[in-house]
């Protein structure tokens, strides 16, 4: 089922579509390519063992402090940056209104070191300093990436994935047949998860790698050198075979679980999950390399919250959003060990808590007002101390929080009323 916010649109099974350069002509198969080989005297001997070697590791790289190139930050999807230095006693400097008129598209938002990106029915780059805009592409656009000196766009109306230079030039599209749920950049390759499965795309030229699956993939993370999605089932890929790479064929699966995510970040010693109900409780849940639960946190003992998302994870510690089932009392952020799950602090919070990041030694978290609230009510943006949970700070948005990106000292906002809100 598409995930929350996700753009999934109708496709054709992307495995009907050859992702290879073979033309008119029957693709391949492992077992004929195994059996070529076998037949070629000596070769017979290695033919089992060709399938077996892997391509290595997907590598990841740390992104810049200054930026938030990501969704969730980076490939891992960990929204935590310790290196960053957030604001301290922070007010709104300023607001842009130019795709506020995107009422039935979210905007999405990534921020380099210059400049932010802004995406909904068109794209646009807003200068970090003054908002100022930069460039825009009247393209319908969607998920962003940030990699380098190139902006990668995922357009759910279009069907389409898009390169952009950061200075707004146009460098390659590709056909994604379907919405994308998410995106990331690792190891020269854009992976997209969408309505018709998990893409792998060439970075720099957008040639298609592989497709695999045929149901709606909302997320996808980078850990511990593997692919990970989630999609109701949790898929741990292994790494690509030699064999994979003319065949246009997915790296195998190495295991799924069913911990039903709707939030998920890798670590190197598993991923961690926000699962939405566990005997009608918000649970967490810390899997191993295997797949199977190293251990499991409740966290609403008393049941009153029913949904952990999103998180964060930084250091030795992971943190949750509490988001009450029925949206009608407050909701809570709690901070949680890595190690085993124990628990260091839970704070309510007024609102729905609508997106969570660690920043240096502060966890951000932005709100939306509950659904009863008075109508004068207003989202916040708001910073807790890494240690003991203690607020340091909040700044009152007129709209709810919807997405935020933080940086070194600025923390910018897409808002309900698709505004883009830069706090520092």
């Amino acid at each position: 089922m598409p995930g929350p916010g996700s753009d999934r649109g109708a496709g054709e099974d992307p495995k009907r579509e050859s992702t290879t350069p073979y033309q008119g002509i029957p693709r391949p198969t492992r077992r004929t390519l195994l059996d070529g080989i076998a037949g070629v005297g000596a070769l017979a001997v290695i033919a089992p063992l060709v399938d077996r070697i892997g391509l290595g590791p997907i590598s990841t790289a740390a992104p810049p402090p200054d930026a938030w190139p990501l969704r969730r930050y980076d490939p891992a999807g960990t929204a935590g940056n310790p290196d960053a230095t957030p604001p301290s006693d922070p007010a709104v400097d300023w607001v842009d209104h130019s795709l506020s008129a995107a009422r039935t598209t979210s905007v999405r938002l990534v921020a380099g070191p210059d400049a932010v990106y802004a995406s909904a029915t068109e794209t646009v780059a807003l200068d970090r300093a003054d908002g100022s805009e930069r460039w825009r592409v009247a393209e319908p656009g969607g998920r962003l990436a940030l990699h380098g000196d190139t902006l990668y766009v995922a357009s759910g109306s279009l069907g389409t994935l898009r390169a952009l230079g950061t200075d707004g030039s146009k460098r390659w599209t590709s056909d994604i047949r379907s919405g994308a749920g998410s995106l990331v950049v690792a190891d020269g390759t854009v992976f997209v998860g969408g309505g018709s499965g998990v893409y792998a795309y060439t970075a720099d030229s957008g040639s298609r790698k592989w497709t695999d699956g045929d149901d709606w993939a909302d997320q996808v993370r980078v850990g511990d050198g593997r692919l990970l999605t989630s999609h109701g089932d949790l898929t741990k890929y292994r790494q690509r075979s030699v064999l994979d790479v003319p065949l246009g064929s997915p790296p195998a699966v190495d295991w799924t679980v069913t911990p039903d995510p709707n939030a998920m970040a890798a670590t190197d010693a598993g991923p961690v999950v926000g699962r939405n109900r566990v005997d009608d409780r918000a649970a967490l849940l810390a899997l191993d390399g295997a797949g199977q639960v190293r251990w499991r946190a409740v966290t609403s003992p008393d049941g009153q919250f029913v949904a952990a998302a999103p998180l964060a994870v930084a250091g030795d510690r992971c943190f949750v959003a509490l988001v009450n089932g029925d949206e009608s009392s407050a909701n809570a952020v709690a901070s949680h060990a890595l190690a085993d799950g124990a628990r260091h602090w839970r704070r309510p919070v007024e609102g729905v808590v609508t997106d969570i990041a660690v920043v240096g030694d502060s966890v951000l978290i932005g709100t939306r007002p509950l659904d009863d609230a008075p109508i004068e009510a207003a989202g916040t943006v708001r910073a807790f101390a890494r240690a003991d949970g203690s607020e340091r700070w909040r700044v009152a948005l007129d709209a709810g929080c919807r997405q935020f990106a933080p940086v070194d000292g600025a923390v910018f906002v897409v808002t309900d009323d698709q505004r883009v809100v830069a706090i520092r």
